[in-house]
């Protein structure tokens, strides 16, 4: 684990735009990861229910945070935009 990037536990629905919000912190500097709602419930029945996405969002955290990590890491720490997965 890389310890100069941290993810918070502030993840936010945001239904107008079909993503989780995680907000990551990359050398004290925080930046939002976009995880789409398909990205979410890949294999499953599509929802709003929040509660159900959320608990999606719960099963794949860690998943997620590690699919992140990675790709913060290959692009050396250097965004200025969210990051997005699809």
């Amino acid at each position: 684990m890389n310890q100069a990037i941290i993810f918070t536990d502030l993840q936010q629905w945001q239904a107008q735009l079909q993503v989780m919000v995680l907000p990551v912190q990359i050398n004290g500097t925080t930046l939002d990861c976009h995880i789409g709602l398909g990205y979410l419930l890949a294999g499953q029945a599509m929802t709003q229910d929040v509660e159900l996405i959320n608990a999606a969002f719960d099963a794949k955290r860690f998943d997620i945070e590690d699919e992140l990590e990675q790709i913060i890491e290959a692009l050396g720490g250097e965004i200025d935009a969210p990051i997005c997965l699809e």
